[in-house]
């Protein structure tokens, strides 16, 4: 799968019920950037932000359900800490 088809997933909804591979899959870009295999667009790293956000809030309202653990939300963390120091590299 490309990177860009692998963002189109993300955009399309294909990884709302299996949010740990959503996750994961934002690290393989993340680190296909940083090694210079692809270069979003705006368009890429707006809805790569987007899915991190919401998967954030999400795993934040089920904590407070007591249905998650604290690793999973230290991990959405992480992940958009992360996009953040990237773009600023890009």
């Amino acid at each position: 799968m490309s990177y860009t088809e692998a963002i189109e997933q993300l955009d399309r909804g294909d990884y709302d019920s299996a949010p740990q591979a959503g996750r994961d899959l934002i690290w393989q870009v993340r680190e296909g950037v940083k090694k210079r295999y692809f270069k979003p667009t705006d368009s890429h790293t707006l809805i790569l932000y987007r899915w991190a956000v919401a998967d954030m809030f999400y795993t934040e309202q089920e904590t407070r359900t007591a249905h998650m653990n604290v690793t999973t939300v230290m991990w959405g963390l992480f992940i958009l800490v992360s996009m953040a120091v990237w773009l600023s590299t890009v």
